[in-house]
């Protein structure tokens, strides 16, 4: 007995061990391996594109996602929560050093604590972009709530030092910027302390603020409501929820209010391929979505299909439960003609999955096998 005794004993320790291990994160500016696990909103990787912009004032809206659109990767321990983001940006902004929100820059709202009552606004927390010269610039890494400081729960206030945030600005790509921080629970608590348990869940929302021209032009939004708003409504927030090794799942669905969802959640669904459809031809005879090639595939395929006539259209991939886990094409027009655009199946586990393209005049869906 006391051998059994003194077993479970050790694989407690073990276990709350590996509950509060440190997160395989460094503060640098670089994507993390840990990230490059991550493979979608269910586990803390997703996008915002173009598409979820709203106006600021009466500027003229983006002109793509060369213009402004990002990808962002999330992550926790007992300790910190940690944000890390590539963005594409064709000009690099910071002109304001008193209204910092109008300069390019990242702020992410949360809702420390959606079960107990609301509370306005929600703790927020901005990371400016800087030119090269000033990545280090400890300045406008900060928050929006009153004294401009994250509070701990006995007022004392979060001072960020170069440990807790980085810049860096990649020679190469197309992602001219990388921001990235980490920011203590105990500074997050304006509703509460967050609980930071697996199966534990807060509100979070990601406003993505562009500025070319001297002013915030435009946002990209991620949350359950695509509105400036969400820094002061708790209920516009999508839902952050806890997962083991470090993951956090994340729903553009309201965690106050369960008939407040995104209409739009594929928005932010990373595609698994950059590549852009390639068409083969301009002569298409029907509509028709060819069988990949090669197909069972390791770990990359084509797809192949025609159109007859001029249609806006998408690809999507669904796994085998029907959850929809890559779009290759999004709501695009495209003339007659035949088209291929491949898939890169490295990030997903084997198994069957389900290309389906669809458009006014044409649906098909196809079964294709990732054999690894």
């Amino acid at each position: 007995m006391k051998k059994y005794l003194l077993t479970a004993l050790f694989m407690v320790f073990v276990l709350s061990s590996m509950s509060y291990a440190q997160a395989p994160i460094t503060i640098d500016g670089e994507r993390d391996d840990f990230y490059n696990g991550l493979v979608g909103p269910a586990d803390g990787h997703i996008i915002i594109p173009v598409d979820s912009w709203i106006p600021q004032a009466s500027a003229d809206a983006p002109t793509g996602n060369e213009d402004i659109s990002t990808e962002i990767w999330v992550a926790w321990d007992e300790t910190y929560l940690y944000y890390y983001e590539e963005r594409t940006d064709d000009v690099l902004a910071v002109s304001d050093a008193t209204q910092k929100y109008l300069n390019d820059c990242i702020e992410v709202k949360i809702d420390s604590d959606p079960l107990s009552p609301e509370v306005t606004p929600n703790d927020n927390i901005r990371l400016s972009v800087f030119d090269t010269d000033f990545a280090q610039e400890p300045s406008q890494v900060d928050n929006l709530n009153g004294d401009g400081n994250l509070d701990s729960a006995s007022g004392a206030d979060w001072v960020p030092t170069t440990d807790d945030y980085a810049r860096a600005y990649p020679e190469t790509g197309n992602r001219n910027v990388h921001l990235e921080f980490r920011v203590p629970w105990e500074m997050i608590n304006t509703s509460g302390p967050v609980n930071t348990v697996v199966d534990g869940f807060f509100g979070i929302g990601f406003n993505v603020a562009d500025n070319d021209e001297g002013t915030r032009e435009n946002s990209l939004i991620w949350g359950a409501v695509v509105a400036d708003a969400i820094w002061n409504t708790p209920s516009d927030l999508g839902t952050a929820t806890f997962l083991a090794d470090h993951k956090i799942s994340l729903v553009p669905n309201s965690s106050r209010d369960p008939f407040t969802e995104n209409p739009n959640p594929e928005w932010y669904i990373p595609e698994a391929t950059a590549l852009e459809p390639v068409q083969l031809t301009g002569i298409a005879e029907s509509f028709e979505l060819a069988q990949n090639y090669p197909n069972p595939f390791n770990p990359g395929t084509k797809i192949a299909y025609s159109l007859k006539s001029p249609e806006t259209v998408s690809l999507k991939v669904f796994n085998s439960n029907g959850e929809l886990v890559s779009t290759l094409i999004s709501n695009q027009h495209q003339a007659q003609g035949t088209y291929e655009v491949a898939w890169d199946g490295s990030n997903f586990a084997s198994g069957v999955y389900y290309y389906q393209l669809t458009s006014a005049s044409f649906t098909s869906t196809r079964k294709m096998v990732l054999m690894k």
